[in-house]
């Protein structure tokens, strides 16, 4: 997709002491929200970035607010997303440097 139109949201996670990250790129028309979440175990460490089309207050809340996303039976829904991997400082700073 168009990486110039301005409704393209991202998220980047990077370990500055390995040097290596990942990255997200996705549509807001589709995607409006971006959460963020954790496991912070005492032995398991899980980080996760992820685009969604709801608010993240789970289905019971959002579905008596009347603010979660509904189709029609039969509809299908299509998602522009890019995954990637970042390799080091240089393609960290190029990969933010593209987005100001």
């Amino acid at each position: 997709f168009n990486e110039a139109k301005t409704d393209i949201g991202w998220g980047v996670i990077y370990n500055k002491k390995l040097k290596i990250g990942g990255y997200i790129e996705f549509k807001t028309d589709t995607l409006p929200y971006f959460q963020e979440w954790k496991n912070m175990k005492a032995t398991d460490y899980v980080l996760g970035i992820e685009p969604t089309n709801c608010h993240g207050k789970g289905r019971q809340k959002e579905t008596e607010e009347g603010i979660i996303p509904m189709i029609a039976g039969y509809s299908t829904l299509e998602y522009d997303l890019k995954i990637g991997a970042i390799d080091g400082d240089e393609e960290l700073e190029a990969f933010l440097n593209k987005r100001k």
